[in-house]
């Protein structure tokens, strides 16, 4: 098993008892300049995130300069048919597709994700941390979505691997 199959095996445990809202829009960053990273190399110098909105104002959020993954997302045929899709169909493709179906299966797993979170009243504690509290140690494996340069130097400072 892997986490998408993991992931969506308990979306789809969950969504076998209770009705799921559909999809509202998918909601991309605005096209921009391609700007040099800081460092001067290739690369842009921000982070870009889809946010996907079902019919309950849930939304779930994916990054998406990995590869072509933004011009794909902007350009590719049948995005205006996510109005009002099978939010649970959509999920599946975090399993079955590839490249943008991939991404719009995930950034709608995590839609439905926040759904259920708010239906059953969950709440994550807050935190003033910008970590949230986590606790690296010099033989622990951090995984990292983004480019977050003062995440960075407090866990490779901890000694932990990125």
């Amino acid at each position: 098993m892997s986490f998408a199959t993991d992931y969506l095996a308990q979306i789809e445990t969950i969504a076998a008892r209770m009705r799921l809202p559909r999809v509202r829009a998918l909601h991309l960053p605005p096209a921009r300049p391609d700007e040099p990273c800081r460092d001067g190399a290739s690369g842009h110098a921000r982070g870009e995130f889809c946010a996907l909105e079902l019919e309950d104002g849930s939304i779930g959020l994916s990054y998406v300069l990995l590869d072509d993954t933004l011009e794909r997302l902007r350009n590719g045929p049948g995005l205006a048919k996510l109005h009002g899709a099978d939010a649970l169909a959509l999920a599946r493709r975090y399993v079955s597709g590839q490249g943008v179906d991939r991404t719009l299966g995930f950034v709608c797993a995590n839609a439905i994700t926040r759904c259920l979170y708010d239906r059953a009243g969950y709440r994550p504690d807050g935190s003033s941390d910008s970590i949230g509290r986590m606790d690296p140690q010099p033989d622990d494996a951090i995984g990292m979505i983004g480019l977050f340069g003062p995440l960075v130097e407090r866990i490779v400072a901890a000694g932990a691997r990125l």
